[in-house]
C-alpha cells in the first residue's frame, strides 16, 4: 500500500493552482480577445473551476461550464447557426437541445460531411441536372445542380490529389454559373393576351355593378399586378391569393351564363400566375452559395472556415 502524505499533496496543489494561474491569465489578456471578439460568445463565469488542463505536461487549455454564456447579436450569422447556438446555451438543461435534435439540427448537416461519399453522389445528382437542362426542364435541373454543389465542396475538401482537386474545382465553377443563369432565366415572365375571343378586362369591370365583393377583389388584383409588373413577387403573389380567395366562391356560387364564363377565365388566368410566381420563389430559395463555390473554385476550401466564417453559416 503506497501512502502519499499531506505534504505532497500540498505541494501538487499549489503546483496546479500556480500553472492555472498562469492560464488563467493568459486566458483573461489573449482569449478574451480572440475568442471573444472572434466569435462573439461571452462566458461571463470565467474562474479557475471552469479552466481545465489535459495534463501536467505540455497541457492542452480548455473552458468548461458555459452556463452563464451568453451570445451577443448583431453578428452575421444565419438563422440555422443563431437556433441551435441559442439552444446549446440554454442555462436550464431541460430547455437545452438534446443530443439527437442536435445531431439532427439543419445547421449540422452531416449528410454533407466531407467523405469518400460525397463525390459519387455529387456526380449522381450533377448528371441529374445535365439530362433535364438538355431536355428543357430547367426546374429540375436547377434543383438537382444545387444538390451536386452542395456535395461537390466536400468532395474537393476531401479529395487529396492535387491534380483531381484542380479539376473538381473547374468543374464546380461551371456548374455554378449555369445554376445562376437558371435561376434568372426561370424568373416569371407575363404572357400577352394571344385569344382574339378572349373576354376583356373592361368587360370583367362590367360584372362588379351587381358585386360589391368583385369590385372589392379586383382592386386587391390591380395592386398585385403593379406589384408583379415591378417584381415585387412575394408581396404580389400574397395579393393574389388575397383576391383568389373571394373570387373562387364567387365562381362557384354566384355567376352564371357569360358572366360565369368571363370570371372563370380571368379566375383561371390569376390562378396560373399566381402558380408561377409561388413555383420561382421557391426556385429562388434554393440557395447556391457563391461565396462557398468561389472559396472551393480558387483552391482556398481548406481555409474557408478561417476565412470565410460568414460564408460557413449560410
Amino acid at each position: 500500500m503506497i501512502i502519499i502524505s499531506s505534504w505532497y499533496w500540498s505541494i501538487a496543489a499549489e503546483g496546479t493552482c500556480l500553472l492555472l494561474s498562469n492560464y488563467v491569465d493568459v486566458c483573461q489578456k489573449n482569449m478574451q480577445k480572440d475568442f471573444y471578439n472572434n466569435l462573439d460568445i461571452a462566458h461571463m463565469d470565467l474562474k479557475p473551476q471552469n479552466i481545465l488542463l489535459t495534463s501536467s505536461d505540455d497541457p492542452t487549455l480548455k473552458l468548461a461550464d458555459f452556463g452563464f454564456a451568453q451570445l451577443p447579436y448583431g453578428m452575421d450569422i444565419s438563422p440555422e447557426c443563431r437556433d441551435l447556438l441559442i439552444r446549446l446555451l440554454q442555462r436550464d438543461p431541460n430547455q437545452r437541445i438534446s443530443y439527437d435534435d442536435f445531431f439532427n439540427h439543419p445547421f449540422i448537416d452531416l449528410v454533407h460531411m466531407p467523405s469518400a461519399e460525397s463525390l459519387p453522389k455529387a456526380v449522381s445528382l450533377v448528371t441529374e441536372a445535365v439530362e433535364a437542362d438538355r431536355a428543357g426542364n430547367f426546374q429540375k435541373a436547377l434543383k438537382s445542380y444545387s444538390g451536386a454543389l452542395d456535395f461537390f465542396l466536400p468532395a474537393i475538401h476531401f479529395e487529396r490529389d492535387q491534380r483531381k482537386k484542380r479539376a473538381l474545382r473547374e468543374r464546380v465553377r461551371q456548374y455554378v454559373g449555369r445554376a445562376e443563369e437558371l435561376k434568372t432565366q426561370l424568373a416569371p415572365r407575363r404572357q400577352a393576351n394571344s385569344e382574339a375571343t378572349a373576354p376583356s378586362r373592361h368587360e370583367l369591370d362590367e360584372l362588379t355593378v351587381h358585386s360589391d365583393h368583385l369590385a372589392a377583389a379586383l382592386k386587391i388584383i390591380d395592386i398585385a399586378e403593379y406589384l408583379d409588373k415591378h417584381e415585387k413577387y412575394a408581396e404580389a403573389l400574397a395579393k393574389y391569393e388575397l383576391a383568389l380567395g373571394t373570387l373562387l366562391p364567387l365562381l362557384t356560387t354566384g355567376a352564371i351564363g357569360r358572366e360565369k364564363e368571363v370570371l372563370r377565365y380571368f379566375v383561371e388566368r390569376w390562378m396560373t400566375r399566381a402558380e408561377d410566381i409561388k413555383t420561382f420563389l421557391q426556385l429562388r430559395r434554393i440557395d447556391i452559395d457563391r461565396c462557398k463555390f468561389d472559396a472551393a473554385s480558387s483552391g482556398d476550401s481548406e481555409s474557408l472556415l478561417a476565412k470565410n466564417p460568414q460564408c460557413v453559416v449560410q
